[in-house]
């Protein structure tokens, strides 16, 4: 075992920016930078706003979370949605300040990835870039997460059987529809990890292409490897994580982040090795893994934390994990399932106090005794694609393209692509005299002009079928509806 560097608390603030060193994530100096980090959330809007990143919040981040953020020994926080049209400068800068980086989630619950009906639309293209236009300014942004526990194979599983249950009251699938209803759950794996693999991939071009800092691109997974499916057939998130990994590094994730809650303290401190199986299953992923929710809740007994020095001491720990996030610094008032470290005072001004369990000051104390651990060698070549999970990327559906749309229909209507509208179509004065709009489409996707009804309906006007269309090209509705529209060249 390689000998441990101590450092007295408080802990030597990391050089930001953050990058990543093979399996080891590495401040502006090169020293290895391993993740003692938070899940921050609010319970309710904070002068205005669920973003507790905003500038608006300044007052609030300072007085109130910053110095328990700090009493933490903290270098990092988890946020899981920001509101990229406010400003985050005061806000971030101070964070930076005091040593600590932030790992930003580009999606939002209204504009993500539906792990049981996948689609890469142009709006979580569009979600996904803005955000990180608004963060890649900041030093202290560690990494970006295009998702979380978006491959969740029980759950997706259960989603099918419920339906084919719904679809079939009061019977019991038998052993070839039960074959069948797994088989509909792996394709719908293999379909997020899809979308979300792509996701990476363009996020990390748009930073190229704009000359934005390479700033770290994964996502945060479900802990549920191949071992331990309850159902046989599906495939483990272990080996997703794989697929995440393999291939063109302009496309594979910069790390992973697997949420766990392996760890858990009874009267005693929990097993010391809960984390060894974990550090197993990612031996051969050759990029960063930590843990981006951890340690689990049993009461009545608070949580220790007992588990996270272990992070510092066992070397196929600290070779192959980069460190954790504990879940999470505010307790969830709705679900009151005593994960959180603090209670959130609905009093903006007020001083939150220590949950029950949560284990705040354990936590502070095992996060005080950092230990500077050296960078892993870095892997030779990238990891190989698993078979069981290898499926092929999608188009980037950002518009690249501007056409016009000639709607010859007297109702308004709407251009429609992968479930997102690209624009609004002006009712025609007359059948003969319509309406012209110009509109920035994606030439990988085919094009809908659909009729928008509050029942949901939505009937289709007219469809143009992938590469039917091309700059410039004026696209016309003036077909019998449900068929395909009429192109003309530029």
């Amino acid at each position: 075992m390689r000998p441990k560097i101590e450092y007295p608390p408080p802990m030597t603030n990391p050089a930001f920016p953050i990058s990543t060193n093979g399996k080891a994530f590495v401040d502006a100096n090169n020293n290895r930078f391993m993740v003692q980090g938070v899940g921050l959330t609010s319970n309710f809007q904070v002068n205005g706003t669920l973003d507790l990143l905003a500038d608006a919040n300044l007052t609030y981040m300072t007085n109130i979370v910053l110095p328990l953020l700090q009493s933490l020994n903290v270098n990092m926080i988890r946020v899981y949605q920001v509101d990229y049209t406010l400003g985050h400068e005061l806000v971030m800068s101070r964070l930076a300040t005091n040593g600590i980086g932030v790992m930003v989630e580009l999606v939002t619950p209204a504009v993500c990835i539906n792990r049981i009906a996948p689609v890469y639309s142009p709006a979580l293209y569009q979600q996904g870039a803005s955000v990180v236009a608004a963060f890649q300014q900041f030093d202290n942004t560690v990494a970006f997460s295009v998702g979380n526990e978006v491959v969740f194979p029980g759950v997706i599983y259960n989603n099918f059987l419920t339906a084919w249950q719904n679809a079939n009251p009061g019977k019991t699938p038998d052993p070839q529809q039960l074959l069948q209803i797994v088989q509909l759950a792996v394709n719908c794996e293999l379909a997020c990890a899809a979308v979300e693999k792509s996701f990476i991939r363009d996020m990390k071009a748009y930073m190229s292409a704009n000359s934005y800092r390479a700033i770290p691109v994964g996502m945060a997974m479900q802990d549920g490897p191949q071992a331990s499916l309850v159902n046989p057939g599906l495939i483990g998130t272990d080996v997703v994580a794989e697929f995440y990994a393999c291939g063109d590094p302009a496309s594979a994730a910069d790390y992973i982040g697997i949420n766990t809650y392996r760890y858990i303290n009874t009267s005693v401190p929990g097993p010391m090795n809960s984390y060894d199986g974990l550090a197993n299953e990612v031996l051969t992923i050759p990029i960063p893994v930590f843990l981006t929710e951890s340690t689990a809740v049993n009461p009545p007994y608070p949580r220790d934390w007992a588990i996270v020095d272990q992070m510092y001491s066992e070397a196929l720990l600290y070779d192959n994990l980069s460190g954790q996030v504990a879940f999470e610094f505010f307790e969830n008032t709705t679900t009151n399932d005593n994960f959180g470290l603090y209670n959130q005072p609905t009093n903006p001004t007020a001083t939150p106090t220590p949950t029950t369990l949560g284990g705040a000051s354990s936590l502070a104390t095992q996060f005080a005794g950092y230990t500077q651990l050296e960078v892993p060698t870095p892997a030779t070549s990238p990891s190989a694609c698993p078979t069981a999970c290898a499926p092929a990327l999608l188009p980037n559906p950002a518009p690249n393209i501007t056409v016009t749309v000639m709607n010859y229909a007297t109702v308004a209507l709407a251009v429609v692509q992968n479930g997102t509208v690209m624009a609004n179509l002006a009712a025609a004065a007359s059948p003969t005299s319509p309406s012209s709009t110009p509109v920035q489409v994606c030439d990988q996707l085919e094009l809908y002009i659909l009729e928008p009804e509050p029942t949901g309906s939505w009937p289709t006007v007219c469809t143009v079928a992938v590469s039917g269309f091309a700059d410039g090209d004026t696209i016309l509705n003036n077909v019998p509806w449900g068929g395909a529209c009429n192109v003309t060249s530029s």
